[in-house]
């Protein structure tokens, strides 16, 4: 009977086995690091995407901060104007009962003396005294 070595044969097969094992766990490699590539790529993007939409709404929250500013000093300067309303006939009253006890006291010391111009002069400079204080309250 003629021999056959039959080991060279399987040593050749075992080879070729191991080397399509290395291949398939390379290639299986590739595959998830392109995946985690892709992953990663996909997550940046995410985070760039975020990073814009959060300076946009920054920014929008320093214009609505602005104009809550602008509207707290228009507010204070408003509430500085009621006060000088309020104020206003509150001190302007003084004055005309000032102006009214001298003009009474002018009748009375005596018309002669022409004290009567100098209490029509003094009216006339107060009330202009208080219609400029009012004015001055219309403004900002």
């Amino acid at each position: 009977m003629v021999k056959i070595n039959l080991l060279p044969w399987r040593e050749e097969l075992r080879q070729q086995k191991q080397r399509d094992f290395l291949t398939a766990i390379g290639l299986a490699a590739a595959l998830v690091l392109s995946i985690m590539a892709a992953v990663h790529m996909h997550i940046e993007g995410l985070k760039t995407h975020q990073t814009a939409r959060n300076q946009l709404l920054q920014s929008e929250i320093d214009v609505v901060d602005k104009k809550i500013i602008e509207i707290k000093e228009i507010e204070e300067k408003k509430n500085k104007l009621l006060v000088k309303i309020e104020l206003t006939p509150w001190l302007s009253a003084p004055q005309l009962s000032v102006i009214k006890g001298q003009q009474e006291l002018s009748a009375q010391n005596g018309k002669e003396s022409g004290s009567g111009q100098l209490s029509d002069f003094t009216l006339m400079a107060t009330q202009g005294r208080s219609d400029t204080k009012a004015d001055a309250g219309d403004q900002p």
